[in-house]
């Protein structure tokens, strides 16, 4: 349904909205009930509920909350420095939706200034 839900054309909104409607109703007759049991950890708690996510044994789904504000998540530095030359331009291909701006950003961030993008969609993002 995730894709679905994303298309621009009409009829695939249709469909999302008509399935979603077939799965609520499904779901208030109490014909489909949640998948249990919901694993919940705490985000310091985040490696240990990857790999708990990963197990084959597992059962239900796996949830992450952020609700204890002094939770502490590790976070490594990265391995290696990016420096990207300002005078370069840098050719993305298909980058013209939020992870295209996101790469955008990161390069940005790193000394790119000079950028030309190519998809099939031309201006329309």
């Amino acid at each position: 349904m995730g894709s679905l839900f994303y298309d621009d054309h009409s009829a695939a909104k249709e469909t999302w909205a008509r399935l979603l409607a077939e799965v609520m109703t499904l779901y208030r007759k109490g014909t489909i009930q949640p998948v249990e049991p919901i694993e919940t950890f705490d985000v310091s708690q985040l490696p240990h509920a990857l790999r708990r996510l990963a197990a084959e044994e597992r059962m239900g789904k796996v949830a992450i909350s952020f609700e204890n504000p002094i939770s502490i998540l590790q976070v490594h530095p990265p391995k290696y420095h990016v420096s990207l030359d300002a005078q370069k331009t840098y050719v993305l291909v298909g980058c013209l939706g939020g992870l295209g701006r996101s790469i955008s950003k990161w390069m940005m961030a790193r000394g790119a200034r000079k950028f030309r993008f190519l998809g099939r969609s031309g201006l329309d993002k």
